[in-house]
């Protein structure tokens, strides 16, 4: 279900290998590339940084077009598809704690001692990015992007919750699933 929170520390970093060739026209060059990327994303929650971390190895496929216009201003248009190779999840619930639950007319009071860490392979999903850049003047450039990830949801896999109910303790397997996650980005570069 859709949900929003503020004020916790989340980044990402990507890294990028690409390869490519102009093949230049009269009034077009147009450069295919494609390559190999890596986006790492840590996502915390109030109290813990790096709570939540993903890994996404992927193969980026596109082509840039160029042109000049306006008296001899470049003006640019890329489009790419980014095809997930492999995605990595970790999610750090032993660095939750644990806590008192208190009593309901159904349900005896009871203490979570904890949970275990759980971590989930995604093994499909699919990002594009499309963009473009205008060179204004010889020494100013404007850039917009959109970037748009679609990444499906993950098998389940299991973690252990530890919690004392009538001062008995017991530990029993919790199953979750990384969900389908769909992230779009818009970005605006002056140079």
């Amino acid at each position: 279900s859709p949900c929003s929170e503020g004020g916790d520390k989340d980044w990402y970093v990507e890294g990028r290998a690409l390869v490519g060739k102009d093949l230049i026209g009269r009034t077009w060059g147009w450069s295919p590339d494609i390559g190999l990327g890596i986006r790492h994303l840590s996502n915390g929650i109030t109290g813990v940084a790096g709570y939540r971390t993903d890994d996404y190895l992927y193969l980026p496929i596109g082509i840039t077009g160029r042109t000049i216009v306006a008296s001899h201003n470049a003006l640019s248009f890329n489009l790419e598809y980014d095809h997930l190779l492999h995605g990595w999840q970790k999610t750090r619930d032993s660095q939750l704690g644990g806590g008192d639950v208190p009593a309901t007319p159904t349900a005896p009071a009871f203490t979570i001692q904890g949970f275990s860490d759980i971590s989930f392979d995604q093994p499909s999903g699919w990002g594009l990015r499309a963009g473009a850049k205008y060179q204004m003047t010889s020494h100013w450039s404007v850039a917009p992007e959109y970037i748009h990830w679609n990444v499906n949801s993950s098998p389940v896999n299991y973690e252990t919750a530890t919690f004392t109910v009538n001062r008995i303790t017991a530990r029993q397997q919790v199953g979750a699933y990384e969900p389908l996650n769909r992230t779009n980005e818009f970005v605006v570069k002056l140079g």
